[in-house]
């Protein structure tokens, strides 16, 4: 299946960046693909607990598009967005009619044991569009 509006979400992890890389690799053969990085942010004191800081996001963010050019793919579009890393994958995607999520496995967060993490999870389960989990 080919996929033109792929959404893939970073946190800057090593885990999530190889999530990138294979969100690359779904659009290699699709000319007019969108790409679109997302991370979710939240400002100092908020209810987000462990979600990154404006800075941390838009630092992801930038070594995110700039895995995805080194990769000779067009620059995606670039998303930060306030809340919990889940919604934003899930808004973002809402929004932009996804038709593919990327995420990793685990990323930044703590990890909940062997199985998925929790970003991940809840994607999986409420997302209007395929999910591809990625290992990292």
């Amino acid at each position: 299946m080919l996929y033109t509006t792929v959404v893939v979400g970073t946190d800057g992890s090593t885990s999530s960046l190889a999530a990138v890389d294979r969100a690359v690799a779904q659009l290699a053969d699709t000319p007019d693909a969108q790409l679109i990085v997302v991370c979710a942010y939240s400002p100092a004191g908020s209810e987000y607990d462990g979600t990154l800081s404006m800075r941390a996001a838009q630092e992801a963010v930038r070594a995110a598009v700039a895995r995805v050019v080194a990769a000779g793919a067009p620059e995606p579009q670039a998303e930060l967005v306030e809340g919990t890393p889940y919604q934003a994958l899930l808004s973002v995607a809402e929004a932009q009619s996804a038709d593919l999520i990327v995420v990793a496995r685990h990323g930044l967060g703590p990890a909940a044991g062997p199985g998925l993490g929790s970003v991940p999870s809840v994607v999986t389960h409420r997302a209007g569009c395929d999910v591809l989990v990625v290992n990292g």
